[in-house]
């Protein structure tokens, strides 16, 4: 039978998602996974990023419209340009797991390696949230994803002075379950935790003892509601010189069929499976940064009296920006070698006269000719004499060998490249009866090639006007 909750994508996923948006959202350069178990999220974070950094006047330069309502993935989902990663975990079977979603050089894994523009290091740690590492002091941004629920009480008391008065990030990061959410896995007529639409029980006593509440995992010590979760939050951003938001994430992709998620609606927020919190530092709570610390240094000391132990580092790794233009290597290509690749990639892999510049910077050819700049690529076509898309002619051809189309639609990497020049090979003349290493050395581009059917400003095979 159809289980009463689904969730798509996973609820991991899910997460991990929200993590990610808000990680690209702010300009951090390091983020610490405290908790990071087998390092889902420190695999993705160690991927090369698209490109480097663009100028903050990139758009108004190009004249891309902040309004543009055609976007890609790259668009909504801005790059991060991290220089350091790294994880916390106490177990070291979790950590070996790590170890392998950060190496990246495994010729096993599915991820094909991009160009690197500039050096990441990441390091593995094994210990506890009780432990200070003086290293951590150094991060812009940590997460802890569904952790503060698997610690007792003493460790949960020391979270947030650890956290949020000794290391300080700019920004931390938290999920949890949330309980209420629970009630929606078994239906209301069967006993408690009784799930009658598989026949088993559903949910965990609580291992503590302290309330009758069933929890989702045999190891979490507590689950709380929205109000004891943002209790919590509000009290220790308060404490600690932070903003707080919390919200959540995850929903079931059919609703309740007996209504309790409307029911659960609180100032028109549904009900969410996991609760998060957002905790961003105050500005001037930098000036007083010495005051914060104190402050956490004799509440640790209260509730954990005098610890010696320390972090073990297990793995640190130093991924090199071997084409980082900062190390000496060469600068970018000439603007026509550029515009020569973005024509063979058009001919040759793309198959069309036009692509988004995200799918000509998907080919590494053009993105490492651009020595990881999108300012050049766009420079490139501005010097080959891109105008903007134009019919200005009966049978709607330009003169113009480039073409912006639909430019005042188009964000940055959603831009639409034309190239009005372009011929499919099949309708080159020889082409069918040149060999494989002929075709390689045909010029396209030369004019004497084309037939009468494909003159320049021809849109394509299936584009071009009557």
């Amino acid at each position: 039978m159809q289980p009463l909750i689904q969730f798509f994508p996973s609820l991991s996923e899910q997460r991990q998602f929200f993590l990610l948006a808000l990680l690209r959202a702010y300009p951090v350069t390091s983020v610490l996974d405290l908790g990071c178990g087998e390092g889902n999220l420190l695999g993705i974070l160690c991927r090369p990023t698209i490109s480097l950094p663009v100028s903050d006047d990139f758009d108004i330069r190009y004249g891309i419209s902040p309004d543009a309502s055609v976007r890609c993935a790259a668009d909504n989902y801005p790059a991060w340009f991290l220089k350091r990663v790294a994880g916390l975990d106490t177990q070291d079977e979790a950590l070996k797991r790590a170890e392998r979603e950060i190496d990246l050089t495994d010729n096993d894994s599915w991820f094909t390696p991009r160009p690197r523009w500039s050096d990441l290091s990441s390091q593995l740690w094994k210990g506890d949230l009780q432990t200070y590492n003086p290293i951590f002091r150094e991060f812009d941004a940590i997460v802890s994803s569904e952790v503060i629920e698997h610690l007792h009480e003493d460790v949960l008391d020391s979270y947030c002075p650890m956290v949020l008065g000794r290391y300080a990030p700019d920004i931390a990061i938290i999920t949890t379950p949330g309980y209420e959410f629970n009630q929606l896995f078994s239906r209301p007529e069967s006993p408690s935790n009784h799930d009658s639409t598989n026949g088993r029980y559903w949910g965990l006593p609580d291992p503590t003892k302290r309330t009758s509440r069933l929890f989702r995992h045999n190891d979490h010590k507590f689950e709380w509601t929205r109000a004891e979760f943002r209790s919590w939050c509000e009290k220790n951003a308060q404490t600690w010189g932070y903003a707080v938001e919390v919200s959540g994430v995850g929903t079931s992709l059919e609703p309740d069929l007996w209504g309790r998620d409307k029911d659960l609606i609180e100032d028109g927020v549904p009900l969410y499976a996991t609760q998060t919190a957002v905790f961003r530092r105050y500005r001037e709570r930098g000036e007083h940064r010495l005051l914060y610390e104190q402050q956490a240094i004799h509440e640790l000391q209260r509730i954990l009296g005098d610890r010696t132990t320390k972090h073990q580092l297990v793995v640190e790794r130093v991924y090199e920006g071997n084409l980082d233009p900062g190390k000496g290597m060469p600068t970018a290509m000439s603007h026509e070698t550029i515009l020569e690749l973005v024509k063979n990639a058009l001919s040759e892999w793309i198959g069309c006269g036009e692509a988004e510049i995200a799918d000509l910077w998907n080919i590494d050819a053009i993105s490492i000719a651009c020595r990881g700049s999108l300012e050049v690529l766009y420079n490139a076509l501005i010097a080959g004499g891109i105008v903007a898309e134009c019919h200005n002619s009966r049978d709607g051809r330009t003169s113009a060998e480039w073409e912006w189309v639909e430019p005042e639609k188009r964000a940055r990497w959603a831009r639409r490249v034309r190239w009005t020049y372009y011929v499919p090979r099949r309708q080159i003349s020889g082409w069918d009866d040149a060999t494989a290493d002929e075709r390689r050395v045909i010029p396209i581009t030369d004019k004497s090639q084309w037939q009468d059917s494909e003159k320049p400003g021809a849109r394509g095979i299936d584009s071009w006007w009557d």
